[in-house]
């Protein structure tokens, strides 16, 4: 399965149902996640790719499309859980 879709696939299961979203998606302005579920997002995250996300990267990430670019810079920059 493509990270994309991998990552469009948590969403839904935070938000518990399926939802029309694009690289454009606001997490918080447009599907109104919380500090809580972005904590949740965040560790799904590092869960399903193996990676860690920092304070830093987390803090940029708004956007669907953000995510996306965020996974795929962990994931060619390997940075793995427990390094």
């Amino acid at each position: 399965m493509d990270y994309r879709m991998r990552i469009d696939e948590i969403i839904f299961r935070i938000l518990g149902d399926k939802r029309e979203i694009d690289e454009e998606t606001g997490l918080i302005e447009d599907l109104g996640f919380t500090s809580l579920q972005l904590f949740e997002l965040i560790s799904m995250l590092e869960d399903e790719f193996d990676v860690v996300v920092s304070v830093n990267k987390s803090f940029g990430i708004r956007t669907i499309g953000d995510l996306y670019v965020a996974a795929n810079d962990l994931q060619k920059s390997g940075l793995k859980q427990g390094e």
